[in-house]
């Protein structure tokens, strides 16, 4: 978990296609899951927005609250990320 996060602080985006994955498999620790969405925000990548919103419609909610949250921070408050997608 402590490594996504680090991830996502680190402007690493070699580490772009690890996160998506980890968030992507749902057979995956909730938390990790977590904490790859909120990473894959911290970097940026708005390419992983179709993934995120997905992620709303999922059963757990503590998914849906962290794709929620990484939907808000690529947003911005500016829109850009529904302009991307």
């Amino acid at each position: 978990i402590n490594a996504a996060e680090k991830l996502g602080d680190s402007n690493n985006y070699e580490a772009v296609p690890d996160l998506l994955e980890k968030f992507k498999d749902t057979s995956e620790d909730i938390k990790v899951r977590c904490e790859c969405a909120i990473s894959l925000a911290r970097l940026g990548v708005y390419g992983a927005a179709d993934d995120l919103i997905k992620g709303l419609k999922e059963e757990n909610d503590d998914i849906k609250r962290a794709c929620a949250y990484a939907i808000g921070y690529l947003s911005d408050g500016d829109r850009k990320l529904f302009e991307a997608t």
